[in-house]
Order: C-alpha cells, then structure tokens, then sequence
C-alpha cells in the first residue's frame, strides 16, 4: 500500500517504517541489505560496474552479485510464411464470391506473412513446421497479418498440436480481459499466420473447410467481441474469397461499415442478397443503392425487405433521411432519431452519412465494437467521444493516443477546474478524468502536478482503469524532475512509470529514493520498499541481484495491514515470483501458512487444462501454451487469478521465450491487487 492510500495510512506506515529503520540500524542491515537494479540505469552519482544495494550505505563498497536466474534461452527461427494460396472448392458449381476487404493493417512481404504453406519434409531447415503432407493447397485458416518480425508467434506456433484442440479451444479463449498484457497476447495468437495441422484422421475436403471455418470464424469473432476493428478487418482481408461463409460475410460487412469503407460492404451485400434470406442483406442493399443515386433500385430492396415480413421503423426513418440523389446533404439532418442504444453498425454508418447526431444514449450497454467506432466518429459531441473513448480505451478497444485526443477536446470551465482541484485530496471517482487530464497538462508547479497525477491515479485504481489512465498522463508524469522534493511521490510515480512500460525513467525515481533511504530516511525507505516488489517483477534483463534478504525486508513492512491482506499480497508475490525462477526459502514460504488456507470465490482452471499447460510449455508448443495459459487466465485475470495459476502461467510464458511478457502480466496484477 502507498501513501496514496490515505493520510491515516502513511502515519502509520511511517511510524512502521522507523521501526524497521530502527533495527536496521541496531543490526547494521542497511550497509549490507540486498541488491537492487542495474546501475546502468541508475543516476550518473551512482553509477557502478554491478549491481547496488537496495539501501545504498555511505562509503560502503558495493557487495559481488549474486547469480541471478537463468534468463530465456534464445528464440528459434521460424520458417517464412509465403503468399496465400486458395482453398480447393467443394462444389461442382462456383457459388458468389466475396471480394476481400482493403485491409487497414499493412501487409508484409510475401516472403513473412499472410498464409502458412506446406513444408517440404525433406528439408531439414524446416522442421518446425507444420508437415502436411501432399496436399497442394494451403489450409484456408493459415492465413494471418503477423509475422514473426511483427510480432507474431510464428508460422509453427501450432506444430505437435492437434487439430482438434485448436478448433476446440480457441473458441474459449477470453475476448476482452481486463489485462493488457493477455489482449495483447490474444491479438497475436488471433493475428499470427501459422500452417494449421492435418487432420489426425482422413476427412472428407467438405469437413475439412467446414473445420476451416470454424477456426476462422474463432479468430475474427474473438477480435470484434473486444473491439479489435482494424485487426479484425485486416484478418478478413486475408481470408479467400473461395471461403464461402454468410457470419463472415456479415461480419467484413459491418467491419466495412464502420471502418467508412462502404464499397466493401456494398459488394458483400450485392454478393449475399443473391442468396442469403437474412433481411440485414436487404437494408444494407437498399442503403448501398439510395448512397448510390439508384433510388429503383433502392425502393426495390424495400420492397422485398417489406415483402420478407421484416419490420424495422428505426431503419425506415434513417433511410427516409438519406439523400435522394446520394450525395452528401449540404445541411446536416437533426431532429430523426432521440435514442440509439447500443447500435447496430449499419445505424451507425446511416447516421454519418446523413451528419445526424449519435444520441447520448448511444454508448448504454454498448460492445467495444460500437464504442470504438464512436469514440472517433465526428457526428458525436465532445462529451459523447470522451465518454465512448474512455469505456473504448478501458477495454483495449482504442489506441491511447486516440483517448487523449477525445480528452483534450472537452470543454470545461475554469469554475469546474478549480472546483475539482480543491476537491482532489478526496480522490473522488465522480470527477471527469478528462478534466483532470486537462488540468495535469497545464499545471507547471511539479509538487501541484504531482499531486493531481496522484488524484487520476487513484481514481483509476478505483474505476479499475489504472493502466489506461497512466498511460493517458504519461507524459505529465515523464516531465517531472527527479527529486527529493518528491520524495513522497516516488513510489506513485515509479508505480505509473512502469505500468506504462517507461522501466528507465522509474528506475530513477527508485535510486533516487534509495539514496534518500541511506541517510535513515523513514519516507525514502518506504518509498523503496513499496516500489521493490514492482521493480524485482519488471527486471526483464535479470539484472538484479536476488536475496532472501529483501524478502524478509519486505515482508516485515506489511505489519501494518491485516494479517489477511499480508497473507494474501506475499502469495501473489511468491507465487509469480517462484514462476519466473526466482528462489523463495522454505522459511518464507512457511510464514505464509495462517488460517484459514484455503480461498474462496476464485475460479481454478481444470485439472487437464493445467497439467497440459505445462506439457505444452515444456514440449515448445508455443500457440497451444499461449492459447491454454489465456484460457487458464479467465477474462478477469486483474482480480479473480489465483496465485497458483499465475506461477504456473509465469513458468509456462517463461519456458516459450516470453519472459519479457509474464514479468509485464504479474506486474500489472500485482498493482491491480495493491502493490
């Protein structure tokens, strides 16, 4: 806990944290305690060849590291991915095709991305991949917009494992965790153009496109269920117009239409009509023909809409308001529609079109999907932009950079500025976050900015926004000095430094405190101790020396919460820790073991689930550990995964060379739980 945490808090912590100083002092622990980040990134006064103590002791020479754990062992190289290749139809006849979208996400070269192929089996360059005999054409679900270089997971992410599996499982992977690090690593698994094994039996060409489908139909559902509208339209982009699927077509068609591509989505209306019953072809048909000047056109697709049965009296009066001519009104319309809750895209795209407002009520229960789009739409008011953005941003559906531009637009008052200054000590969760944005930007005095970032900080801890609200106000926390005058925010600012991944600027602020803690500092010491777990977590280079020691001191800072939450944040620690392949003495281990020892309201992966996490991570599986560990993870990873599972997630990530992204998954936990 910070002193962020209420005043109450730090008296106490502070009157902790001079007891702790009091026997450092009697038992000489500060000139010898443990070693902390590299001096390399440290400050130019403390720069060393090693590692440094956690608390620097004057005059003292610098203790000899330690071994520090095994780092991850070099990536393999993984075969290049060449151009797509079709899949072989099924049928005599060649049923209507469906042109493939402009993606916006741009295509790599031919010879690293797109489709997976066959490998040669004679080659034995080539043995990562996936052998698929002799067949001539590339499985219809390799394609993908990632390459290795671009972030992918590799062509062979999917070698030893079983088609089956895939086509199970990746439906259950999570669509919008609360965890960055895991959306990331759900649009890199979604993305990655791998070569999808043969079936285990013979399948009948049918079955097989049919399973084809099926894990293309997983992929593109996942991405629009948490927003991913560019990377959603760049995989249906990839796809091969001989894939004949209506949910897909439908899907390009609203990716399409809210990505204002509506040439796309026309073309897969035309195509669709033809023999889809679904009367969503039909308005979106006779939308295609009004924007087009094709008015008989247009009233023919009513027609048959009418005809069909369908009755939709929102769609009739947006379509009413279209251009007759198709061009754009020269006025926009107003006044059509009061209330759109969660609309659809095709409502949305109608709106623009005619330059009507999104009613306010647009955003009410709305998917990521929706929301992203009007975050940036420019028929929505400022207030309404903002307020998609932030909902958009929360849930990995909008770029932060797009959330900073909907806050810079607000208008408030310099009333309301200063009324939610004066109030900011109460770190209320009620205050606009796009106000105190604006405010954090403007003001120039370090020790006011410091205290209004602390405000934004802690009102996102409580919304459960943390992350995104530390990367929207980086660089109002980048552009204060390192000093001791802010010795009291260190740990709030190295806390947010780190979380926006900014690991060197929060480094300083954690040697900056450690020197202030050598001169028996109670507030520089409780700064390093708050800030050590975090730090240890983030150490992606294994630079830090590691010791029981720290442990021990750190564990002996908690006695001012409960024994409970004591327990509780050294077993996340441990935990994650033990995962990423650092050593926990019995001991230590042992102090954790209080009544009651068992917890309640977590949810555990299966027993199969587990043990396979680790057989995929030991046997180099990368697609089925990332897939497993993501499923193992649940969509809430921030509150309700166990410590239990997050070391067997940490091992699992660490074994496939992506130790670098378990460090940056515990780390944002740990803050989520109250680091």
């Amino acid at each position: 806990m910070t002193n962020s945490r209420g005043k109450a808090t730090t008296r106490t912590r502070t009157q902790a944290v001079r007891l702790i100083l009091r026997d450092l002092a009697v038992h000489g622990v500060i000139a010898a305690a443990i070693v902390s980040f590299t001096p390399a990134l440290a400050s130019a006064q403390e720069a060393t060849s090693g590692p440094r103590d956690i608390v620097p002791a004057p005059d003292a020479t610098p203790p000899a590291p330690s071994a520090a754990p095994t780092g991850p062992a070099p990536a393999q190289t993984e075969p290049a991915a060449p151009p797509p290749a079709s899949l072989p139809s099924t049928s005599q006849s060649t049923p209507p095709s469906l042109p493939p979208a402009p993606t916006p996400v741009p295509r790599a070269p031919a010879d690293t991305a797109g489709q997976a192929t066959p490998r040669d089996n004679q080659n034995p360059q080539n043995d990562q991949g996936v052998q698929i005999g002799q067949l001539t054409q590339v499985d219809a679900a390799s394609v993908g917009t990632l390459s290795t270089a671009e972030g992918g997971l590799g062509v062979g992410m999917w070698t030893g494992t079983s088609r089956s599996l895939i086509e199970t499982l990746l439906p259950q992977v999570p669509s919008a965790s609360t965890s960055a690090v895991a959306r990331n690593l759900t649009r890199r698994l979604l993305l990655t153009a791998a070569s999808i094994p043969d079936p285990a039996t013979a399948m009948a060409p049918a079955d097989i496109e049919k399973s084809s489908v099926a894990i293309l139909k997983a992929r593109v559902d996942n991405l629009l269920a948490a927003g991913q509208l560019s990377a959603a339209a760049g995989l249906l982009g990839r796809i091969s117009a001989q894939v004949q699927d209506e949910s897909l077509a439908r899907e390009r068609a609203d990716t399409a239409l809210l990505t204002d591509n509506l040439q796309v989505a026309c073309s897969s209306a035309r195509d669709a009509a033809r023999s889809a019953s679904d009367a969503y072809w039909l308005k979106l048909l006779a939308y295609c023909r009004a924007t087009s000047g094709d008015s008989g056109g247009a009233n023919l697709a009513l027609d048959l809409l009418r005809d069909s049965g369908e009755s939709d009296p929102l769609f009739q009066k947006l379509f009413d308001a279209l251009p007759p001519d198709g061009k754009t009104p020269a006025k926009p319309r107003t006044g059509v529609i009061k209330s759109l809750p969660n609309p659809a895209p095709l409502y949305l795209s109608m709106l623009k079109t005619i330059g009507h407002p999104i009613p306010s009520d647009a955003v009410e229960n709305a998917s990521p999907l929706v929301l992203s789009a009007i975050a940036t739409a420019p028929n929505a008011s400022a207030k309404l932009r903002a307020q998609a953005a932030e909902m958009a941003a929360a849930m990995g559906a909008l770029p932060v950079s797009d959330l900073i531009k909907a806050y810079a637009a607000e208008s408030f008052s310099t009333k309301q500025k200063s009324t939610a200054k004066a109030v900011s000590d109460d770190h209320s969760d009620s205050q606009p976050l796009g106000m105190l944005y604006q405010m954090t930007v403007s003001e120039t005095d370090p020790k006011e900015r410091a205290d209004l970032l602390r405000t934004v900080w802690t009102v996102g801890q409580k919304v459960g926004a943390y992350e995104m609200i530390a990367k929207a106000n980086l660089e109002a926390t980048k552009s204060l000095p390192v000093s001791a005058d802010l010795i009291g925010y260190s740990a709030d600012i190295a806390r947010a430094l780190l979380v926006a991944g900014q690991h060197d600027q929060a480094l300083a602020w954690y040697n900056m405190a450690r020197t202030t803690a050598a001169s028996r500092n109670a507030v520089g010491l409780r700064a390093v101790l708050d800030m050590w777990p975090l730090v240890q977590l983030a150490d992606v280079k294994r630079e830090q020396t590691w010791s029981p020691d720290v442990v021990n001191l750190w564990w002996n800072s908690q006695q001012v919460v409960s024994t409970e939450e004591k327990v509780s944040k050294a077993d996340l620690l441990f935990g994650t820790l033990d995962g990423l392949g650092y050593t926990i003495s019995t001991a230590q281990w042992q102090k954790l073991l209080t009544p009651p020892l068992t917890t309640s309201g977590i949810e555990m992966p299966s027993l199969a689930l587990t043990r396979d996490l680790a057989a995929a991570a030991k046997d180099h599986r990368r697609g089925e550990t990332v897939m497993l560990a993501l499923i193992a993870l649940g969509k809430d990873p921030l509150k309700s995964a166990s410590p239990i599972v997050l070391g067997e997630v940490m091992r699992a990530l660490k074994s496939i060379d992506l130790e670098a992204e378990a460090r940056a998954l515990a780390l944002e936990i740990a803050v989520a739980r109250g680091f």
